[in-house]
């Protein structure tokens, strides 16, 4: 098996997965510790009933996840070869948990029915491991400014003004002259911080590809659909994202 070289924890976690992905030659799930995808490489193969509906419904049901935690996968700071679950449509997995001194940040998932994973090739998932542990870790530490004056003068009526807010973002690293999707969040519980829901998107998206703002309505964010994370995406799906990243009773509008 031809062994290529991992990318650097400086680039996307999107990218990381891909990468493993073709370093050994089997599509690749990266989950949050609530089982909800993060990225996913290229999906071929026999891929079973619990892969596509988690990807498709972004997060895993009530039945897998107790089926995946009665595994002891939480717990884990090394591989676990979870069992099939026939049942549940599940097949064989080798598990990898994502963590950063010592902290959970999430799953490495690859299919592996009969057990056929070679060793050098589990050994690459725990190197991704380690350097998709440093991106979440760093991502999350990352401070996403409210940026309210300049999401308003982009909406600004008047052309000058969404010109110099343009070259005003464009001039410090936003990728706003990428296609985009505005996603408005209104928070639905009482006491959900709208804003502090989208800077936690933003936070899981590569630096410079989204831009967050308080609104009337609660908070904006402006993504570039060249994010690797978004790229993955339909324009559609993302406000369906977004529900899984808040982990809160949001109301999105696209």
């Amino acid at each position: 098996m031809a062994i290529e070289p991992l990318p650097t924890a400086l680039e996307s976690a999107q990218t990381l997965v891909d990468g493993l992905s073709v370093a050994i030659e089997r599509p690749v799930l990266l989950d949050d510790p609530d089982l909800a995808p993060l990225a996913y490489s290229r999906q071929w193969g026999e891929i079973d009933t619990v892969r596509s509906e988690s990807i498709l419904s972004r997060g895993a049901t009530p039945a897998v996840r107790s089926a995946l935690m009665a595994q002891g996968i939480a717990d884990a700071d090394d591989a676990v070869h979870t069992t099939a679950d026939p049942a549940l449509g599940m097949s064989e997995r080798v598990c990898v948990p994502v963590r950063h001194d010592g902290r959970l940040l999430g799953y490495i998932w690859v299919s592996d029915p009969g057990a056929t994973l070679a060793a050098e090739a589990i050994d690459r998932v725990r190197h991704a491991a380690v350097a998709v542990g440093e991106l979440l870790a760093r991502s999350a530490r990352r401070p996403v400014a409210d940026e309210a004056d300049l999401l308003a003068a982009l909406a600004s009526p008047h052309a000058a003004e969404r010109e110099r807010a343009l070259a005003d973002a464009v001039g410090r690293g936003l990728a706003l002259r990428a296609p985009v999707v505005v996603c408005l969040l209104a928070g639905r519980e009482t006491g959900v911080d709208a804003t502090a829901v989208a800077a936690e998107a933003a936070r899981r998206l590569s630096a410079g590809h989204a831009v967050i703002g308080a609104v009337p309505e609660g908070a904006a964010l402006v993504a570039s659909l060249r994010d690797p994370v978004l790229a993955t995406l339909e324009a559609d799906d993302v406000a369906a994202w977004l529900h899984v990243v808040a982990r809160a009773d949001v109301a999105v509008g696209q």
